[in-house]
């Protein structure tokens, strides 16, 4: 069984940055660009911590498409933490959380389509987001 995983709000841009930057995350989120990181009211910020390590980030933001309502969120989960941590995580964002969370995951990412669905994220439909096939998945 793994480590207990706490979730912190945070507008710590340095820790914030620590987690987008890293390799194995930066490179998927950001096709080689400046990742631009608002603080702001729309934003929400989730650190998760393992023994005083941040092990990943979740960024929340308010979203309205068609019939979907709610927050997107972008779940960063630090390479090396991903297989102990990862779905504990999640799990203990989505326990702090009563709006709706969706994801939008372009369907060439089949290992976060596939993560989510562990974390109990459910299909609400596919789309084409700026050219890309996608689907929206709904956590809670």
């Amino acid at each position: 069984m793994s480590e207990p995983v706490s979730v912190i709000r945070t507008v710590d841009r340095t820790l914030i940055n620590s987690v987008l930057l890293a390799p194995g995350i930066f490179e998927v989120i950001s096709d080689g660009e400046a990742v631009d990181v608002p603080i702001d009211d729309k934003h929400v910020y989730l650190a998760g911590y393992v023994n005083d390590e941040v092990i990943g980030l979740v960024i929340l933001h308010p979203i309205t498409l068609d019939d979907v309502d709610g927050l997107e969120g972008h779940f960063q989960v630090l390479p090396q933490y991903r297989k102990a941590h990862a779905l504990a995580f999640a799990q203990a964002v989505l326990q702090h959380i009563t709006l709706p969370i969706f994801g939008i995951v372009p369907k060439k990412y089949q290992n976060v389509i596939a993560f989510n669905q562990r974390a109990g994220a459910t299909l609400i439909k596919e789309i084409n987001d700026n050219g890309e096939p996608a689907v929206i998945q709904r956590f809670n």
